[in-house]
């Protein structure tokens, strides 16, 4: 089976019209070049979008930073050096996002670094926005189980918050999905108010 062919990557562009720049901005975007695809796929590229992928997951899904891959074997070093359009001799590369997303959309390929992975597959993900998500599912259980709890009697328990905050420091209500967390808090909550209505006695 022969390599796919890395002059694709740089056929095919056609130069735009300028008189089409903005009526062109509805049209569906075009597809990138198969055979550009292709190239991309070739096992000596392997480990370079591993680790593209590992550093985009990690920024955001946004082309900055660098990926530093080393013990380069002869395939790598030819596969990068069509990629990149410059030769790469040594056994460790450093290869800058940026360049890499700008190589892209100036390529058949047409496109920039995360969507090319996106159409490599499989998807992305992005951790930075996963990881606020679930702070701020966090944030939200909180804040609903205290106004949960401010809203009975045990308000003016002088247990009832220590108590709740040491289920908070716990994480035994965080291990649970969203829904099932707050559910649990709330019944929790109203399950001691009916134990502790009123001014009766605190917990032993």
């Amino acid at each position: 089976m022969t390599e796919p062919d890395a002059g694709r990557l740089d056929a095919g562009r056609a130069e735009p019209d300028a008189g089409r720049l903005d009526a062109g901005r509805a049209e569906k975007e075009e597809e990138p070049d198969a055979e550009a695809l292709r190239f991309l796929t070739r096992p000596g590229l392997t480990r370079l979008w591993t680790a593209v992928r590992a550093r985009l997951e990690r920024n955001g899904l946004r082309p900055t930073g660098t990926v530093r891959l080393q013990n380069l074997d002869a395939r790598e070093r030819e596969a990068l050096s069509l990629l990149l359009a410059r030769p790469l001799t040594a056994a460790t590369a450093t290869i800058r996002l940026p360049d890499l997303d700008t190589r892209l959309r100036a390529s058949a390929v047409g496109r920039g670094l995360a969507a090319t992975l996106a159409e490599l597959g499989p998807p992305l993900t992005d951790r930075r926005a996963a990881r606020d998500a679930a702070a701020a599912e966090r944030a939200r259980l909180w804040s609903t189980a205290e106004a949960a709890l401010a809203a009975t009697p045990l308000a003016g328990r002088p247990w009832a918050r220590p108590w709740l905050e040491e289920i908070r420091r716990s994480g035994t209500l965080t291990r649970q999905p969203p829904h099932t967390a707050l559910t649990t808090a709330t019944q929790a909550i109203q399950t001691l108010a009916a134990l502790f209505p009123g001014t009766g006695p605190d917990p032993a």
